[in-house]
């Protein structure tokens, strides 16, 4: 133990040693933070929104071509339950953000989907924005189904296509 205790000091002047002759990295300066989850636009024919509104398990892409073009997606469990999984995007590095329910997945935004949790962002190499989500069908014949879709976006958010059926699994 004493052996320990003189060679510590002696370990840590050497680590000090290689840290000041290795380069230092540059300092990377952030915009200042925004809150970007509020409460989204409720589209017209869904019941009222109640506060507070859920927000959970966000994910944050950033288009490697186009580093100011960031886009995030987040779950919005707020009531009513299974309003979606949601979307900002910003063009500005995040300086500014507008943000959206992603449309066709549950009733409140055209789809057919009780629920839609677990959003998962990424952006393609042909700019393109791929939204995936875990979404619940209504249950039939006692079995409610999952599947998991993918929603795209060729104009970085201003527009989505009908989301696509990526797979299907019955739970019991």
């Amino acid at each position: 133990m004493r052996a320990f205790l003189r060679a510590a000091p002696l370990a840590l002047l050497a680590l000090g040693a290689c840290t000041e002759s290795q380069p230092h990295s540059p300092v990377i300066r952030l915009p200042v933070a925004t809150i970007i989850s509020n409460t989204p636009a409720i589209p017209t024919g869904c019941p009222e929104a109640k506060a507070p509104f859920h927000p959970g398990e966000p994910s944050l892409a950033v288009d490697p071509r186009s580093p100011a073009l960031l886009v995030a997606t987040w779950q919005e469990l707020g009531s009513p339950v299974g309003l979606g999984n949601v979307v900002a995007v910003s063009r500005d590095g995040g300086a500014h953000w507008s943000g959206s329910l992603i449309p066709g997945l549950t009733p409140c935004t055209g789809g057919t989907y009780i629920s839609a949790t677990d959003p998962w962002v990424s952006i393609g190499p042909d700019h393109a924005v791929y939204v995936s989500s875990l979404v619940t069908r209504r249950p039939e014949q006692g079995v409610t189904g999952h599947d998991i879709v993918v929603s795209v976006s060729r104009d970085a958010g201003l527009s989505w296509l009908a989301p696509g059926i990526v797979e299907s699994q019955p739970a019991p």
